[in-house]
């Protein structure tokens, strides 16, 4: 008799999860696939903090590595952004961004009287000429965005002079810099982040998710128009970017995107599943008249590869759009 044992059954299991990961995307948007909003942690830790200050250690007397790594400094006080500048030097433990550190690193520490002092918050900025900053774990992302951004967030009625400029500059700049743009982007979560968002959502770059919510939430029937225009130059074989796309406009662009959803799927009919699910979304009768018509469609009897994480099935679009039609909002 074959005994699996328990490391094979571990593979097995493994296994089945990987391929859940890798292939819960690649279909259409079936309309159970929530976009969830990005966060803004650290425009809330800004909120919070009773102390933003740029730091150089002088002294670091404890380090750790590894998972729930520490580090002990003492701080002194270069530059204040909020609150008043401590009268000394500042002994300080946080959870590092960055390791192997030496004395007369600089750092941004975003602290709260609690009533210790309590490091919400720390940055870790790179020795010059490297034009770099960890605002985001140990990302590197470009250190004038960064700081522009937690200014901005700390005095929101202070002048913002081409911070948008530079946002889509990082943007561009690809990598740990495009992706950390993205969030400081969200973070800010003003007009001065559509631009970036924009670039992101129209070149389908990295963090495309994240910036498809953000930018159909900030920027409403122009977000959405972004981000179906971005879709047709899609591999038809790659369903990631169009799965998110109608997950946010589902979540996020209200009954004004019925429209723009129902005529891109007249016009772009290998998307029209998920347009049918995102009009579900949406709600109304607008939505329910355009997914009756489509189900009368001849062309409804195709058939689409639906994966549920553990069977493949293919139904045809008509079940499909059925399916839709009975998730659809009043």
């Amino acid at each position: 008799m074959f005994r699996l044992g328990r490391r094979g059954f571990l593979l097995i299991v493994l296994s089945s999860a990987m391929a859940t990961a890798e292939s819960i995307y690649d279909q259409p948007y079936l309309g159970d696939s929530l976009a969830n909003p990005p966060t803004r942690e650290l425009a809330s830790q800004i909120a919070a903090a009773d102390l933003i200050i740029i730091g150089r250690t002088t002294k670091i007397s404890e380090q750790s590595a590894g998972a729930g790594a520490r580090l002990a400094a003492t701080v002194t006080s270069v530059e204040v952004w909020k609150g008043t500048k401590p009268p000394g030097d500042l002994d300080l433990e946080w959870t590092p961004s960055a390791t192997s550190l030496t004395a007369g690193s600089m750092h941004v520490l975003l602290i709260k009287h609690d009533p210790a002092r309590l490091v919400l918050r720390e940055m870790y900025v790179h020795v010059p000429p490297h034009d770099l900053m960890r605002a985001f774990g140990a990302m590197d992302g470009g250190k004038d965005a960064s700081f522009r951004v937690i200014k901005a967030l700390i005095r929101p009625k202070a002048s913002r002079s081409g911070l948008a400029d530079e946002l889509k500059r990082e943007v561009k700049a690809g990598g740990q810099r495009s992706q950390t743009a993205v969030r400081l982007a969200i973070e800010l979560d003003a007009s001065d982040s559509i631009p970036a968002l924009t670039e992101i959502v129209s070149t389908r770059g990295d963090s495309y998710s994240d910036a498809a919510y953000a930018l159909v939430r900030l920027a409403g029937v122009k977000g959405v128009r972004t981000l179906l225009d971005s879709l047709p130059a899609t591999k038809s074989s790659d369903r990631v970017q169009e799965t998110h796309a109608f997950a946010a406009i589902a979540a996020a662009g209200g009954r004004a995107a019925v429209p723009l959803v129902a005529d891109f799927g007249r016009k772009q009919p290998r998307f029209r599943v998920s347009a049918a699910f995102a009009l579900a979304k949406l709600g109304g009768k607008t939505a329910r008249k355009q997914i009756e018509t489509w189900i009368a469609d001849p062309a409804s009897s195709a058939t689409e590869r639906i994966f549920n994480g553990w069977t493949t099935h293919e139904p045809t679009r008509a079940e499909l759009y059925r399916k839709a039609l009975r998730m659809l909002r009043p």
